[in-house]
């Protein structure tokens, strides 16, 4: 696939490094300014965090691990559920 080189306005830019400094992760300023993370990461790099903002970065990385374990469980427990109820009633029948 071929790459698309994007010109985004300084204003974007400087609105990236704004947020990065108050504290949010390169995920988070991705999704709000609907840029790559890679783009933000270059713009950003030399911008340090706080302990306090590193911890809350790591916080939600840990709480979205979370979420994210508790969906799956929910999405193959349905799955399985889905599938026992649909089977043809001739697995069902034993060989003798």
């Amino acid at each position: 696939m071929p790459q698309v080189n994007r010109i985004y306005s300084p204003a974007k830019k400087e609105q990236a490094q704004s947020l990065r400094k108050y504290g949010l992760s390169l995920g988070e300023i991705s999704v709000k300014l609907a840029i790559p993370k890679n783009t933000i990461s270059g713009w950003v790099k030399g911008i340090g965090l706080t302990d306090i903002q590193k911890k809350r970065i790591k916080q939600n990385e840990i709480f979205g691990a979370m979420k994210a374990r508790v969906l799956a469980r929910l999405t193959n427990q349905s799955k399985l559920e889905t599938w026992k109820n649909s089977k043809p009633e001739i697995l069902n029948l034993k060989l003798v």
